[in-house]
């Protein structure tokens, strides 16, 4: 299974994307998520991507994915997204996602390592509750 996911806690999922993902396969876990999800009003979204991971989408399917990925996170008043990211393509990818779908109240970042991305959480959690 290319994604697979769970709550951490009662604001925050951990999101893992492994093997090959074709654009159909995006879509349908975004609207799983979306479900999932629309019961909190502020979500963290912790992404990780695998070293074996593969996406191949064409412009037009990565502007619908990004659309997508928006609407999701705009149902949501606060919150963040991070991105851990192994190889350059996919940091690539998912670094110009992030600019596209970030907003000042959910936050984007893309980072290399988990212990990175979570230092970043950890900080931008304490904004919120303060």
């Amino acid at each position: 299974m290319a994604f697979t996911w769970q709550f951490e806690s009662k604001d925050c999922i951990a999101i893992q994307l492994t093997d090959q993902v074709a654009y159909q396969d995006i879509i349908d876990f975004l609207e799983q998520i979306r479900i999932e999800t629309s019961k909190h009003p502020v979500i963290y979204e912790l992404i990780r991507c695998s070293e074996d991971l593969y996406v191949e989408l064409s412009s037009e399917e990565a502007l619908i994915v990004a659309n997508k990925l928006k609407e999701n996170l705009s149902l949501h008043s606060g919150g963040a997204m991070v991105f851990i990211c192994a190889t350059d393509h996919i940091y690539g990818l998912c670094r110009q996602l992030g600019m596209r779908v970030e907003t000042d109240a959910m936050p984007v970042e893309v980072f290399r390592t988990e212990a990175e991305a979570r230092e970043w959480f950890k900080e931008i959690r304490s904004l919120d509750t303060v």
